[in-house]
């Protein structure tokens, strides 16, 4: 990484750590509301945190991997749901390399470009002229609330088969989309991660392409990364960030004693062996991100068998990640006792933040059995990975 990288990247995470103030003054908000509260969503777009993988060329960071799991583990950290945001907006954003230089330009050339989107293939798209009609209905859709843009996967029309139907990237803008609230969740609550549909609606060639394969229009080396890995990583991060603050939440409250008892927390042996546990599980989670990104940016120059194993380690790295973050947060909430239970804990929202980040398919413990396929030399019976 060159000095002027790194210090893009420090001055991102100096930016993040100024909003700190502002997201603890609105988390209660973030509830509430199902959402990030509008004046946290305004100062991310004033620190142009929505740009972080979007084209240098458009006005983007276009910062590499590595950085990235620095800068939304510090994002995370701060709150689940607003290092959730973060990271999926910018998820969406290393898709304008891949469309038209003309409209990936209009779209993100100012900060106020946050992108929402959903890779539930749950959509059809159906060839007419200049473009296609679609019709679906996506889930998860992170951030929809304050976005500028949405974009969903679709199957097109007779093309493929069932077992490997033919997918593509299409955009909207939100006003074309119709929101479903059904986002009441215990977890990630500020997300908004909603529904929406779009019914028979034409969406131009330009606005569209494709997932699998995809040829970015775009030189970095950010954009040789498959799609679908940078997609995984971008939630891969959140559970180190989510299960960083719980170490600090334990920290901050171990001088505290449980009822019956004069001895504070932080000096009973087994509470300290436990805590450096926790923090030993995190930050294994991490090196073992860290050392399969390197693998797997060294596999793009190979490719073949040396590269569909790089993958798929690749999201075992993340599924181990975040197992091994989630036994950390429930082992300090149980070190933490019934204190844990209140709703004035920060523990509470932290392990409720954890349990719904973990849920995500990109992390999924099947990733470990496709892993191992390919280590016996099977086939991964797996088409995303």
């Amino acid at each position: 990484m060159d000095g002027k990288m790194m210090d893009r990247t420090s001055e991102t995470l100096c930016r993040i750590q100024a909003l700190a103030p502002l997201v603890a003054q609105h988390r209660l908000e973030f509830d509430v509301e199902r959402r990030l509260s509008q004046p946290v969503v305004d100062a991310m777009v004033d620190a142009d945190l929505f740009r972080l993988w979007t084209p240098a060329a458009f006005g983007g960071a276009e910062m590499s991997p590595r950085d990235f799991v620095e800068v939304v583990e510090a994002a995370s950290a701060l709150d689940g749901s607003f290092g959730w945001c973060l990271t999926n907006a910018n998820a969406s954003g290393q898709l304008a390399a891949y469309l038209p230089e003309p409209v990936a330009r209009a779209w993100t050339s100012t900060p106020d470009c946050q992108m929402s989107g959903s890779t539930a293939a749950l959509g059809t798209a159906r060839r007419t002229e200049g473009g296609f009609i679609v019709t679906g209905r996506w889930p998860f859709a992170s951030g929809i609330m304050t976005a500028r843009r949405v974009n969903c996967l679709c199957k097109i029309e007779g093309e493929g088969d069932p077992a490997n139907p033919v997918l593509i990237f299409c955009h909207f803008e939100v006003g074309e989309v119709t929101i479903v609230d059904t986002w009441h969740v215990s977890g990630l609550k500020g997300t908004g991660s909603n529904d929406f549909t779009v019914t028979e609606h034409f969406v131009p060639d330009r606005h569209t392409h494709a997932f699998i394969g995809a040829e970015p229009g775009q030189p970095g080396q950010l954009y040789r990364f498959p799609i679908v890995s940078l997609l995984t990583l971008s939630v891969g991060i959140v559970p180190l960030g989510i299960a960083k603050s719980a170490v600090d939440a334990f920290i901050a409250t171990a001088d505290r004693t449980r009822a019956g008892t004069t001895n504070p927390l932080k000096d009973r042996e087994t509470i300290q062996a436990d805590l450096a546990r926790a923090e030993a599980m995190r930050r294994a989670g991490k090196a073992l991100i860290l050392s399969a990104l390197t693998d797997l940016e060294e596999a793009l120059d190979i490719g073949g068998e040396t590269l569909v194993r790089a993958r798929a380690f690749f999201r075992v790295a993340l599924a181990h990640s975040a197992e091994t973050c989630v036994k950390a947060v429930d082992m300090l909430v149980a070190c933490a006792g019934a204190a844990a239970l209140f709703e004035s804990s920060p523990l509470s929202r932290i392990q409720r933040d954890i349990h719904a980040a973990t849920k995500h398919v990109a992390v999924a413990p099947h990733l470990f059995g496709v892993g191992g396929r390919i280590m016996l030399g099977l086939d991964p019976d797996a088409a995303r990975f």
